[in-house]
């Protein structure tokens, strides 16, 4: 499995759950039957076509009635705007294979935890071998394709269109079309589809939904007005069934909407709204930044409210009177508006509350999401609420666990979410450039930024602002120094830069400590104290407790440069060992 000390918000790796006021739509569902034979399906519709709950409802029904066969193997990935990052979207889509076959690509796992700058077609070439391999025919659903705008990962979705990994059924849930081969995958009989006028409810089926929703008679006129202006629309008869249970009568909505000039979204949304308990309405409004959110997240954000609710109580109220809420995992901890609903929620938040209350619901979202150290989301939240202040001590707590695991793609995506300017004045987000170019090898563009934060932070020192935010930095400066030393031969430079820089350096921060003690250790073989090089690094492999994480794999390796050499006969074969040595170390 990919690393779990990585972490993936699980919640977009689970089913939706379905409501009970269910119309079974087995039409459909045959549908998707006989298109599992077939590479790709394809469910295309606006927002508020019930597609999520269409193939929810599907993989329920599939495990409920499954044969003596076993069911196919699925997993589910919802996606979101994160996820244009090739690395990141490439990170999910594996973890979410592996919920159902656990030891799946494993190559392609190998991969992203690697260091080096890896191409986009060796991604996906081992991303195909690996899905090819697997075990049984596996499904896949990506809901809410349309989030992607990535060219990378649509690519990456065209090359394993082009060549397909034979047991892999791929869904794709979106609100367009995919940038793929359309017609080529219906010529050759490819591609199962799905689109608005399957999805559009009949008018039996709008009439099977008001019995079910209102769970009292509902005239003729009313359905087929209902049926008339919805147009089969699922969002639309929600918001209508919502409003009449809310109070409206049947006559007064069948009138409203016969009038042509009424936009009816816009009116049953406000009617449904409008009907709301006060404490309930504030709490969609406020929990409208969210794309998911819980009952702590929400309480972080609003905290105390008034009238006796509660954020538990304003959930289950929602959950009871089923109002545009979506289940996302099987403990009801973690939910979402329907995406019709929260549009409109957006757009009345930015009426009805100021920008100050917006951004610090946005600015407690980040804080809470970095606290689980979820930086993806909590940039996001930083990022909306214009507050690049947040946003720089975020991505400053994110870094030793982006450093630890090398994961240059992460800070280069953080980089690329700030102005170029910006990132110029702020010495933390330079470091982040310095490491990006360190696992890249470009040595001397990283020393070219270095020196322009090494001036930046001078500055600070000579106006007495703030010095001490910047130690760190100062720290990592040193140890890159050391380094620098050690490649130039001067060990006895190298030795006080990191024997000066190591005590000051968090426990944390392990890929920085290891990296540390390698070159230490280097340098001090190179001095001619290979004893003390040994004792220095037996020592601190002794005292830590992970002997498979990286840092006593680097204490490994630099053990074995300081005792080898004194093994090895020849001036020339110690000089030669040596080099090798460092030539690998030097990725650290």
């Amino acid at each position: 499995m990919i690393d779990a000390s990585l972490p993936l918000l699980q919640t977009k790796l689970h089913r939706p759950r379905v409501m009970r006021s269910l119309v079974a739509r087995p039409q459909l569902w045959e549908m998707l039957n006989r298109g599992l034979d077939k590479p790709l399906t394809l469910i295309c519709a606006g927002p508020g076509f019930g597609k999520t709950t269409l193939v929810s409802s599907w993989l329920e029904e599939l495990s409920t009635h499954a044969t003596a066969a076993a069911p196919i193997p699925t997993a589910w990935l919802s996606l979101d705007e994160n996820d244009n990052d090739l690395v990141v979207f490439l990170r999910y889509f594996v973890t979410a294979v592996q919920t159902a076959i656990p030891d799946a690509c494993q190559e392609t796992v190998a991969l992203l935890q690697s260091p080096r700058q890896l191409s986009t077609v060796l991604l996906t070439t081992t991303l195909i071998n690996d899905l090819s391999r697997l075990p049984t025919r596996t499904m896949l659903v990506l809901d809410d394709y349309s989030a992607i705008q990535s060219a990378a990962v649509n690519g990456l979705l065209v090359a394993l269109v082009r060549n397909w990994p034979q047991p892999l059924h791929l869904v794709l849930i979106t609100r367009h079309n995919p940038p793929l081969p359309l017609p080529a995958l219906r010529a050759r009989d490819a591609i199962t589809e799905i689109r608005s006028h399957h999805l559009r409810f009949s008018l039996a089926e709008t009439t099977t939904y008001l019995d079910q929703a209102l769970q009292m008679p509902v005239d003729e006129a009313t359905v087929e007005a209902l049926d008339q202006r919805a147009e089969g629309w699922i969002a639309g008869l929600k918001l209508a069934t919502l409003s009449l249970d809310t109070g409206t009568s049947t006559t007064a909505l069948v009138a409203t909407l016969g009038d042509p000039d009424v936009n009816v979204t816009e009116y049953l949304a406000d009617e449904v709204l409008s009907r709301q308990p006060p404490a309930v309405q504030a709490f969609l409004l406020k929990t409208s930044v969210l794309d998911h959110f819980c009952a702590a997240l929400c309480t972080a954000m609003i905290g105390e409210m008034e009238s006796g609710w509660d954020v538990t109580a304003c959930i289950q109220w929602l959950v009871r009177t089923n109002l545009f809420i979506v289940a996302l995992d099987n403990q009801n901890e973690w939910y979402r508006y329907h995406h019709v609903f929260r549009d409109m929620l957006r757009q009345r938040a930015h009426h009805e509350l100021t920008a100050e209350q917006l951004n610090a619901l946005q600015r407690s979202a980040a804080r809470w999401f970095a606290t689980r150290r979820l930086v993806g989301e909590a940039l996001q939240h930083a990022l909306s609420a214009g507050d690049l202040e947040l946003t720089v001590q975020l991505i400053e707590s994110g870094l030793p666990d982006a450093l630890n695991h090398e994961d240059r793609p992460t800070l280069e995506r953080w980089l690329s979410l700030l102005p170029a300017a910006y990132v110029e004045q702020q010495p933390v987000l330079l470091m982040l450039k310095v490491w990006a170019l360190q696992f890249s090898w470009q040595i001397e563009a990283q020393s070219r930024i270095l020196r322009r934060v090494e001036t930046l932070t001078d500055q600070v020192d000579q106006e007495g602002q703030r010095a001490e935010d910047y130690e760190l930095i100062r720290t990592q400066i040193t140890v890159l120094r050391g380094q620098a030393a050690y490649f130039r031969n001067e060990p006895q430079v190298a030795i006080a830069d990191l024997t000066m820089a190591l005590p000051r350096l968090p426990e944390t921060w392990t890929y920085l400590r290891g990296g540390t003690l390698l070159y230490l250790g280097m340098s001090l073989l190179a001095s001619g104290q290979g004893v003390t090089a040994e004792r220095l690094l037996r020592d601190q492999y002794d005292r830590h407790n992970n002997k498979s994480d990286g840092f006593s794999l680097r204490l490994q390796s630099a053990s074995v440069s300081t005792t080898l050499p004194r093994a090895v006969s020849s001036k020339r074969d110690r000089r030669l060992l040596k080099c090798c040595t460092a030539l690998w170390a030097s990725r650290y």
